[in-house]
């Protein structure tokens, strides 16, 4: 609790969270960053605690300090790149109490862009083709990213292909992505080649609030990020998937962008 910045941002997954609220205070504590940070003082204060939702146990109140959400945001810009002068911009579909969420509003403050807000988020209406395509319109810059859980990905393309009329228009807002980040859940094979097959830049997403968000997407390590396969004694044996023998052991991830413990919880 004595490592909470003044100004923390906390926000919990029973509770939704007001964006805007939290965009003032990203400014705040996450003004003395660039978009490329990932260095700094070992121990600074908590900017932002968010409440996991204890599917596998006590929920958690996990604590990230403003260098390790720079850390990730800094890793997702670099692992994708960047051929043009224009400034990363993004769409928050997911509501802001998640750390997916959360993420979309600290890197749009780091990226020096307004987020565009989808109306699902802060109005009682359900995300929707209409929703998100009213979201898109407003967006102003090429270089554009939206994070999706996978059931909001699938609900635009089976809509699309229910409306032809109402289908270009999803396809041509979802081609205009630079990169949508799909996670939360296990993306099918037949939704990626879907979407594979617009020619849209899908990428799954691994993570957890823990590590500020997904810090492996489609398979490879972000860029400042450290994963190894520790096997461990008493793990199942895994037979071979396609002649190839199938790694089995505990996750071990290092790097700026993990959270700093929980609060109240040593």
């Amino acid at each position: 609790e004595a490592a909470l910045h003044p100004q923390a941002v906390q926000v919990r997954a029973d509770q939704p969270a007001d964006p805007h609220t939290m965009l003032g205070a990203f400014e705040q504590l996450l003004g003395g960053y660039a978009a490329d940070a990932g260095a700094g003082a070992a121990a600074e204060p908590i900017a932002l605690v968010v409440g996991t939702s204890g599917s596998t146990g006590t929920p958690k109140r996990t604590a990230l300090t403003a260098r390790a959400l720079a850390a990730s945001a800094s890793a997702t810009e670099r692992f994708f790149g960047s051929n043009s002068d224009a400034a990363s911009q993004w769409l928050l579909a997911l509501p802001a109490h998640y750390i997916a969420g959360a993420q979309v509003l600290a890197r749009s403050i780091l990226a020096g862009t307004a987020p565009v807000i989808a109306r699902s988020v802060i109005e009682p209406v359900h995300f929707s083709p209409e929703v998100f395509l009213q979201a898109v319109e407003q967006m102003s810059s090429a270089r554009r990213f939206i994070s999706l859980v996978p059931t909001q990905l699938h609900k635009l393309l089976e809509s699309a292909d229910a409306d032809p009329r109402l289908g270009a228009e999803i396809h041509e807002a979802l081609g205009s992505f630079t990169g949508i980040l799909l996670g939360g859940a296990p993306t099918s094979a037949d939704l990626l080649a879907a979407a594979s097959a617009l020619g849209l830049n899908t990428v799954t997403t691994y993570g957890s609030a823990e590590t500020a968000g997904g810090c492996v997407y489609s398979g490879s390590v972000l860029p400042g990020v450290r994963v190894e396969l520790v096997p461990e004694e008493g793990m199942p044996a895994v037979p071979d998937t396609g002649g190839k023998p199938a790694q089995v052991g505990r996750i071990w991830i290092s790097g700026a962008h993990l959270a700093s413990g929980y609060i109240g919880d040593a």
